[in-house]
């Protein structure tokens, strides 16, 4: 598989379940990588030799322990841009709770099928996991709650945290509209990757940073409601925007 044309950004911070990522992507990887590491982890080094016995090249940048792996996604792209390489594979590790949802998301982004595609078809802007493959819903839809069944009581909060969420996503396309011209904020027919690990060209990468600030992330981790969840939804949206097709595989 030629996989000359992709650039490989990681955020790796649990040591065992980085070692696990970096095992599947040098499967297909050997050349470069480029990781993100959180200034406070304990693990960095260990995890960074490790990456350094798998690839030929390990490129690396410490970042606040801010915005969750999104943060470290920005600075990374930043700082270690590679030329020449018009798409790029972004993954990051997870608990081990969560290795069989890593596996779910990152498989599919290491197959045949899904490297030609960054070779042969120029229509495609994304390809993300179908087995978590999400949607789009509206601020209604979170209010009214599904077939306009009123939320329970006790998921109010986290309904609350989803508009926080939406909230930021919209502020991100009106940054879109104000830096590119780009918006199409009422058409939310767009699938994204719950999780946040998928292949993109690097034009949709290029574009969806230009609206983000750094202040605009947080410190410390909450399920939902910050920027970064935003973030998730919103390369589906810039991708669309730029009038590419997202392909689930």
């Amino acid at each position: 598989m030629n996989t000359d044309n992709i650039s490989l950004h990681c955020h790796l911070w649990y040591p065992e379940e980085s070692k696990f990522l970096l095992d599947r992507l040098s499967t297909v990887f050997t050349d470069i990588i480029n990781i993100s590491f959180n200034k406070n982890g304990k693990h960095n080094e260990e995890i960074r030799d490790y990456a350094q016995s798998k690839f030929q090249t390990v490129n690396t940048v410490l970042v606040e322990n801010m915005g969750n792996d999104q943060r470290g996604f920005y600075e990374s792209q930043s700082m270690n841009e590679e030329d020449g390489k018009d798409w790029i594979l972004y993954t990051h590790d997870k608990q081990f709770k969560d290795r069989d949802w890593v596996c779910d998301l990152v498989d599919p982004l290491l197959t045949e099928e899904a490297i030609n595609l960054t070779n042969e078809d120029n229509n495609v802007g994304m390809i993300i996991s179908k087995k978590r493959e999400l949607g789009l819903v509206t601020e209604q839809d979170l209010i009214l709650g599904k077939n306009s069944t009123p939320t329970p009581f006790e998921d109010k909060k986290a309904t609350a945290y989803s508009l926080h969420t939406l909230g930021w996503l919209r502020i991100l396309q009106y940054n879109l509209y104000d830096n590119y011209g780009f918006i199409n904020k009422e058409n939310l027919d767009v699938s994204f990757a719950a999780g946040t690990m998928f292949m993109t060209r690097k034009q949709v990468v290029d574009v969806a940073h230009g609206c983000v600030h750094v202040n605009y992330f947080d410190e410390g981790y909450m399920p939902d409601g910050k920027v970064e969840h935003a973030m998730e939804r919103f390369y589906a949206y810039v991708s669309k925007c730029l009038e590419y097709e997202t392909r689930s595989i």
